[in-house]
């Protein structure tokens, strides 16, 4: 979709459960598209305070990508969340069950044709609800696009070499690396790695990089 001027990352702690490796995965889509991300941590009505703070500041202060907590069910944050669609061209992108077209109908209440979907009681992942690409004018200025649920994400455009520029808490490293084309893997002097033991990174971000150069890395081989 082209002329986007936003990704809306909806992500939820419960219901259904937290799954940070997948949220990197689209991040990691996100950024190689040069969209900027904007994580909506959905459902804090449903968890407790210290832990909507800690994602906060995992994701907000120490990555770096704007973090705004949301209860779509309750109205919360929603008022901040039309500041940032107005004028803009917006799409949603999440998991499946994390609520995206809820939030569509909590934003635009007109909009009763946006279904909601159930969560699995069984497997406690959401059932897809939403089946095509939708441009949804907003009352407060601002087009949202509600684009269909979805479960994976191939690096099939991403090489070894770009996928480390996808993470933005990197790049203020990565010039300290005594090799140019460290991976941040296991080269000696690696500047990343030491600012990950230093708890300048995260250490969940760092793993789920090095999960995801192994994966293009096998990827490359075929």
């Amino acid at each position: 979709m082209a002329n986007v001027d936003q990704c809306l990352v909806v992500f939820t702690l419960v219901e259904p459960e937290a799954d940070y490796l997948f949220l990197d995965r689209v991040l990691v889509h996100v950024e190689q598209a040069g969209v900027e991300p904007l994580i909506l941590l959905n459902k804090i009505d449903l968890v407790e305070e210290a832990d909507v703070a800690a994602f906060v500041r995992l994701y907000g202060d120490l990555v770096g990508y704007r973090v705004l907590p949301i209860s779509a069910a309750e109205g919360r944050g929603l008022d901040e969340l039309r500041r940032h669609l107005a004028g803009k061209t917006s799409v949603l992108a999440g998991h499946s069950g994390v609520g995206k077209s809820r939030l569509v109908r909590a934003l635009e209440p007109q909009r009763a044709d946006v279904r909601i979907g159930d969560l699995s009681a069984k497997s406690r992942k959401g059932r897809h609800t939403t089946r095509h690409v939708e441009l949804i004018p907003l009352t407060g200025g601002g087009l949202l696009a509600d684009a269909p649920g979805f479960t994976y994400l191939e690096f099939q455009d991403i090489d070894k070499w770009t996928l480390r520029d996808y993470f933005r808490e990197f790049a203020r490293y990565q010039a300290e690396c005594r090799y140019a084309d460290c991976l941040h893997r296991k080269e000696p002097d690696c500047a990343v790695r030491d600012a990950v033991e230093a708890g300048a990174i995260p250490e969940s971000r760092h793993r789920n990089y090095l999960m995801f150069l192994d994966e293009v890395e096998a990827m490359k081989r075929w």
